[in-house]
């Protein structure tokens, strides 16, 4: 198993929210091999991150692929994608 790992600064917590639940969220659930993953947001700190599982390499780096790059209207400022193994899962 492989992990998309992004880290988030959020610039508006509504609409990073929205933009999750309504784009991001169905996106991936449509992409070869997802099996799950977390998204974590911080309303004080406008820190956020996600883990998004993978079943293969080839299917993490795929969908990382799909990533566009980020704009100044965008509701965060992301990370680059980090692809890595995923070592323990439960």
């Amino acid at each position: 198993m492989y992990a998309n790992y992004v880290s988030v600064t959020i610039h508006d917590y509504d609409a990073a929210v929205a933009t999750l639940t309504e784009t991001i969220l169905p996106m991936l659930k449509s992409q070869p091999g997802f099996q799950g993953g977390t998204w974590t947001a911080d309303r004080e700190t406008g820190q956020g991150h996600a883990l998004a599982l993978f079943d293969t390499k080839e299917n993490a780096l795929a969908a990382a692929a799909m990533v566009p790059p980020g704009g100044d209207d965008e509701p965060v400022t992301r990370s680059p994608v980090t692809t890595i193994e995923v070592v323990a899962h439960v």
